[in-house]
């Protein structure tokens, strides 16, 4: 990779960085005499998953040994160039601006102890050649890194360390079991399935105490001399960074993003404290953020996940200290279903976190681990690529995965259900490369770590994609943006939050707003169907209403039944009188969803359907939400959106 060094010009106080003119080479005699008149330091690599100081071993051992510490930050620029398929930086002005805030906040606690934070920008293994002149370095302690650029990073490092007779010393820190907790086959044998994998740890490891901070007073002293010591510079601006925005991108602020999140681990541990115990959201409102399939439960609120994430992701919190915390607040006031599925994903925070590491580079390849992605047909070409920006910029047609792409782009932040269909619907519906969404995600997330990016991509998104891309008039194949979207936003609140072009619609149009293809809004005023042309008899209307309260009520004792029923009379949408639907949650027992045909049939024989065109209501809702076998069939069965090629629905600018 083509790199080149920066250095921070502008004057300012509190950080640090190295960058002078080298000097000449000296004598052997004289370069003993400096040798040993060098400082010795202990330097405490901080990477960006790692910006703490609770629960951060590292810390601990290089305090531990009484000599003075250099706590290091490097900016790279390898991590904001471009990355290789779409040419998106790797670290955007989201997390950019989230990790400019940790660094900043780290800083400020070392501070409070009397150390500082040693800021430097440029290429990692050349800060290290010069702190190797400027100081004697006993040692360098860092975090362990699971993927293969991070490790290639460690192993430059390492090499330039031991040119000069230093040792890297490695600490596993970013997951809640330990490596060397865990059965001594399951690396060597890595778990096929995140259920086995999680039966593996809960019943034969443990979770570690927290590594403790040290005690006021004995934290060691920062360096007195040096280059570290004597030259003060500011932070890099996103501009010296390389990321080209405007004022109000940078700003990295929403109102209509569920939290204001600001790095550091200041601002975690608040979080932690706000949402875990003063708002007691474990037991009133937390529903989880993989959660997406139990009936009657919303995943998208702005308190149904606990919205940590981004501090996870940076190290600014240890998963060990949100765990410890839930089983305080067990302790405390009870378990609950809450406090259960956060440990549970948790544990799958892992199951990626040691999948990454047991699969290597194949988290990164187009054929996926084990090859099990090899021979599928991706789309290529101009049209994939005016998909691709369709779908980044949430222009797709298709609401439920618009507004999580529009939240993504506003905030860097978007809920795991939203992830999933976004995901889903760009390997199966527009059938382009999996390894394209990656490097968005990698791009925009402001919880972006490798792992779980790209083994969530891999294990879980990419492996769902259909052999082949879809034809011309088949049916869509993500059914989860149907039927989640009833599910998870049936008042299609968060729809209109992020696509307000649709908030004047009622919320079974505004998700689905291709049922308005078959109304033609531009005819004259007189062309308009009539009441009774779109209606039956209200009389017809209320016995069918009856009949389908009496139906649920019979088969409640023997089939599970999620219904939300509603038969209006008369909806008006943009001054053109329509008919109303019948919406039945996905799970409805299918001769309930006969009785809603019939009065949907019937009411629809003078107007024409409401649905895709050249299609009924009732066939396209039995094709949609009855094959794909509940809110939990991922891909069973094929949704009846709007037919045609993808991108040729309905849009979302209804004028």
């Amino acid at each position: 990779n083509d790199r080149a060094e920066r250095a921070s010009a502008s004057d300012a106080s509190h950080f640090h960085s190295t960058v002078q003119t080298p000097r000449p080479p000296a004598s052997p005699a004289s370069a003993l005499s400096e040798e040993m008149q060098k400082e010795q330091v202990v330097i405490v690599w901080h990477k960006c998953t790692d910006l703490r100081l609770h629960d951060h071993e590292t810390s601990s051992i290089a305090h531990a040994t009484g000599l003075p510490v250099i706590h290091l930050f490097v900016f790279d620029p390898f991590w904001f160039a471009p990355l290789p398929l779409t040419k998106l930086p790797k670290t955007g002005v989201h997390r950019a601006t989230f990790l400019l805030e940790s660094v900043v906040n780290l800083h400020l606690n070392l501070q409070r102890h009397g150390q500082r934070l040693h800021v430097f920008h440029g290429p990692t293994e050349e800060i290290f050649k010069h702190l190797c002149v400027e100081y004697q370095i006993k040692f360098v302690c860092a975090f362990s890194e699971v993927c293969s650029q991070e490790l290639r990073l460690d192993e430059r490092v390492r090499a330039v360390l031991a040119t000069n007779g230093v040792q890297l010393r490695l600490y596993w820190g970013f997951t809640l079991y330990h490596l060397d907790d865990l059965p001594a086959d399951l690396m060597r044998r890595f778990p096929k399935t995140y259920s086995a994998f999680r039966r593996l740890v809960e019943e034969r490891s443990r979770v570690r105490a927290e590594v403790r901070c040290p005690e006021d007073g004995c934290w060691s002293p920062p360096p007195t001399s040096g280059s570290a010591h004597a030259s003060a510079t500011r932070l890099p601006t996103l501009a010296e960074l390389g990321l080209c925005v405007d004022g109000q991108a940078a700003s990295r602020v929403d109102e209509r993003a569920p939290v204001a999140w600001v790095g550091g681990e200041q601002a975690a541990l608040g979080w932690v404290q706000e949402y875990i115990w003063r708002r007691d959201g474990l037991s009133r409102q937390y529903v989880g953020a993989t959660n997406t399939m139990t009936e009657g439960k919303c995943a998208i609120g702005a308190e149904s996940t606990t919205k940590l994430s981004p501090w996870l992701a940076h190290g600014c919190l240890s998963a060990r200290t949100l765990h410890a915390e839930v089983e305080a607040y067990e302790n405390a006031r009870g378990k609950s279903k809450g406090t259960y599925w956060l440990k549970h994903e948790l544990i799958w925070r892992d199951f990626l976190r040691f999948g990454a590491l047991a699969w290597g580079d194949e988290i990164f390849k187009l054929d996926g681990i084990d090859g099990g992605l090899r021979g599928i047909s991706w789309e290529r070409g101009p049209d994939a690529r005016d998909a691709l920006q369709r779908w980044i910029q949430g222009g797709t047609g298709y609401p439920f995965v618009d507004a999580f792409m529009r939240e993504l782009a506003a905030t860097g932040y978007t809920t795991h259900c939203g992830r999933e269909c976004a995901c889903w619907f760009l390997v199966r519906d527009l059938a382009l490369d999996w390894r394209l969404g990656g490097e968005y995600f990698e791009s925009i997330l402001i919880d972006y770590e490798p792992s779980a990016n790209w083994g969530n991509w891999a294990y879980r998104i990419a492996t769902t994609a259909p052999r082949a891309p879809p034809t011309f008039n088949e049916p869509v194949r993500t059914t989860e943006m149907l039927l989640w979207a009833q599910q998870h936003d049936p008042h299609a609140l968060h729809v209109k939050r992020w696509l307000p072009e649709l908030a004047c619609l009622p919320a079974a149009i505004a998700l689905e707003p291709w049922r308005l293809l078959a109304i033609d809004v531009a005819s004259p005023a007189h062309e308009q169907p009539t009441q009774q042309q779109l209606l039956p008899p209200k009389d017809e209307i209320d016995d069918l209403e009856a009949a389908a309260a009496q139906k649920q009520q019979t088969r409640a004792a023997e089939v599970p039944l999620a219904t939300d029923i509603s038969i209006n009379h008369r909806q008006r949408v943009g001054g053109v009188s329509c008919r109303a639907t019948a919406s039945a949650r996905p799970r409805a027992p299918r001769g309930l969803q006969s009785e809603l045909m019939r009065a949907e049939s019937s009411a629809s024989n003078a107007s024409g359907t409401l649905g895709g065109a050249s299609q009924s209501e009732g066939e396209r809702r039995d094709g949609g939400r009855c094959r794909g076998g509940g809110a939990g069939g991922r891909g069973s069965g094929r949704g009846r959106g709007p037919r045609g090629r993808r991108g040729a629905v309905l849009q979302h600018s209804l004028a």
